[in-house]
């Protein structure tokens, strides 16, 4: 699938230089769980926070999202088309920000099960992972203290 990501692969893309050897302290990640996951009945106009960065980042998260829906919408409706059978959507979001739009074919006439899902994500990683993830990940990382998670946004469909 289409991936744009703001600081990072997303995780386990590829394995990281300086990962702590047995014994070492690390710094936890977050707990994220399916309960932070909220199911909505109406799609909103988009995932990316309001309260995200201003300027060219949000206007390029933005834009980014809006052709992943676009081509999730052309997606789905030629594979609809070819198989006489309608998706069925579900639309999720989280409070932190980000979400998702589910599509589902089932028992179809050609196809037994198709999908295909959006997803907006924020989320937070250990520096050496945006060290490792760009050539410029090591410049980035500078600006936070030691053991200091740094932030991140993906958008993809698959």
């Amino acid at each position: 699938g289409a991936w744009m990501v703001s600081g990072s692969k997303p995780a386990g893309a590829a394995a990281r230089a300086g990962t702590p050897a047995m014994g070492e302290a690390t710094t936890a990640a977050p707990s994220i769980s399916w309960d932070s996951h909220k199911y909505v009945d109406t799609v909103p106009d988009s995932l990316v926070r309001d309260d995200d960065l201003s300027g060219a980042n949000m206007d390029m998260r933005r834009r980014f999202e809006a052709n992943c829906r676009r081509a999730q919408n052309a997606i789905t409706k030629a594979v609809a088309e070819l198989d006489g059978t309608e998706f069925i959507e579900d639309v999720w979001t989280r409070e932190g920000g980000g979400g998702g739009i589910s599509r589902v074919l089932k028992d179809g006439n050609v196809f037994e099960k198709a999908g295909c899902s959006l997803s907006v994500v924020y989320g937070s990683m250990p520096q050496d992972a945006l060290a490792s993830a760009t050539t410029r990940g090591a410049d980035r990382a500078k600006g936070y203290a030691p053991g200091e998670r740094v932030p991140f946004f993906a958008c993809g469909l698959s």
